[in-house]
């Protein structure tokens, strides 16, 4: 299950839900994701993941400009809006 997000979003930028909303994970500047930043980004799900961090988690998502969960910020990426 991992390994789908990983591959997903950094070969074609989506897995097949995120296609279906219209959603693309790129890079800060808009450019492809990439094999390393998608690992990185998908790790760190599981720290959104657990029950007490997840609280933590939501804050940080929150209190966010670009309302970008922990994963997000440390990969340096953003999942925008393709339509």
């Amino acid at each position: 299950m991992f390994l789908y997000f990983v591959l997903f979003e950094a070969f074609p930028g989506a897995t097949p839900g995120k296609r279906v909303l219209g959603l693309r994970v790129v890079r800060s500047d808009k450019s492809p994701v990439g094999l390393k930043r998608s690992l990185i980004r998908n790790v760190l799900r599981v720290v959104d993941s657990l029950p007490t961090l997840g609280i933590l988690a939501a804050v940080l998502i929150i209190s966010s400009r670009e309302r970008a969960r922990f994963g997000d910020r440390v990969a340096q990426t953003r999942v925008i809006r393709t339509r």
